[in-house]
């Protein structure tokens, strides 16, 4: 079995984990789409209602996010072929085959540091107390005998 950040897929299903909410998505051969999420530039996987565009984008808004996830080439063209307004056709095209897979951070809960996962909190005190997490570890091993009495100091505290 193959596994990433965000995604894990064997020959048979296709999971999908949002790193907010942890909400998860399984089909068979299952797509962003279909599970209703969606991936940054970074490639962080997330619930679609988790980005800042929106549910119902204005139209300068539309133009805002398709500015910045497509080429000039590409935007100029949409503009053209929408004669400068973006359609909502072209909006749910352009979403689901550009902007879906490849979201600009700006737009990322991630990156954009709406939220903060735990990974994130653990790296930022590590660095902060000048402390490697090997460092952290060989500490609880030696300061607990069991994970019971660690909660019972974590929830004390």
């Amino acid at each position: 079995m193959k596994i990433r950040k965000g995604f894990v897929s064997n020959s048979s299903t296709t999971t999908f984990i949002c790193e907010v909410c942890k909400n998860t998505y399984a089909a068979q051969d299952g797509n962003l789409e279909e599970a209703e999420m969606m991936e940054c530039t970074e490639g962080h996987t997330f619930c679609q209602h988790h980005t800042t565009i929106g549910e119902d984008p204005s139209p300068n808004k539309k133009l805002e996010v398709l500015r910045e996830a497509l080429s000039d080439e590409d935007f100029n063209k949409v503009l053209k072929d929408d004669e400068g307004e973006i359609s909502d056709e072209t909006w749910h095209e352009e979403f689901d085959y550009e902007i879906r897979n490849e979201l600009p951070p700006k737009y990322c809960p991630i990156c954009s540091l709406r939220h903060v996962p735990d990974t994130t909190v653990m790296q930022f005190l590590l660095k902060e107390h000048s402390k490697k997490e090997e460092t952290v570890r060989k500490e609880i091993q030696s300061r607990f005998k069991t994970y019971e009495e660690f909660k019972k100091y974590v929830k004390e505290g």
